[in-house]
């Protein structure tokens, strides 16, 4: 299964059998098969676009890699990294950007892996060193447009854990970062808004790691 957010609203892409998990079509779910025409997909993304009621729209197919396939055909992929850092006292790394909480990422440069992209962006948009690669924790994607010529961009995002002492952050403001915080992550969650909903999902994502291997140390 993957799940894809534009304008902040999930799409799930699913195999068939899958489907049956999301109910029925009603005002707020859609669930549509992808009958293998690439040009469909245009039409399902404007429906995420503008969603009206909808919070939720589902396509399924046997071989669901084809639906993601489709949209990189018609949306340019850029592939991205980034990472949650975390310092000596449980606290988080998260920015603000364009109006919403973050977490640094950026672009894969040519020639540089998912870890080497994911370390620099955090150190040049937050000004910290000495940065520990961990884990993978997930990976993230979302569609949007550029207010510039209106094309259609597929973010895929991979995600690390990361462990830094704690250190003065500087921004980078070319970036348009406002704001670098440490902070703890739970707390986080419930007093800064507004978060982006595939960023929120990271840290979710997280946090379910964190406590499968507490269980685990406990077992």
């Amino acid at each position: 299964m993957y799940k894809i957010y534009i304008n902040e609203m999930p799409l799930f892409i699913v195999r068939s059998e899958q489907a049956l998990d999301f109910g029925i079509n009603d005002h707020s779910t859609l669930i549509l098969p992808y009958l293998g025409k690439v040009k469909s997909l245009n039409q399902l993304i404007d429906i995420c676009e503008t969603p009206g009621d909808l919070r939720q729209v589902i396509v399924y197919s046997h071989h669901p890699e084809s639906i993601l396939n489709g949209l990189k055909k018609i949306c340019k992929e850029i592939p991205a990294a980034g990472g949650i850092v975390i310092n000596e006292l449980n606290e988080c790394l998260f920015i603000y950007r364009r109006e919403h909480w973050d977490l640094p990422k950026g672009k894969i440069d040519p020639g540089e892996s998912s870890e080497q992209a994911a370390i620099r962006e955090v150190m040049e948009e937050t000004g910290i060193n000495n940065i520990q690669l961990g884990k993978m924790i997930c990976h993230s994607y979302h569609i949007y447009r550029t207010q510039r010529n209106g094309n259609r961009y597929l973010k895929s995002t991979s995600w690390y854990l990361m462990q830094a002492t704690k250190q003065t952050l500087q921004v980078q403001t070319e970036e348009d970062i406002e704001q670098a915080i440490w902070m703890n992550s739970h707390l986080f969650l419930d007093t800064c808004k507004p978060i982006y909903n595939n960023i929120r999902e990271v840290i979710l994502t997280m946090h379910l790691a964190d406590d499968k291997i507490k269980k685990s140390i406990i077992q």
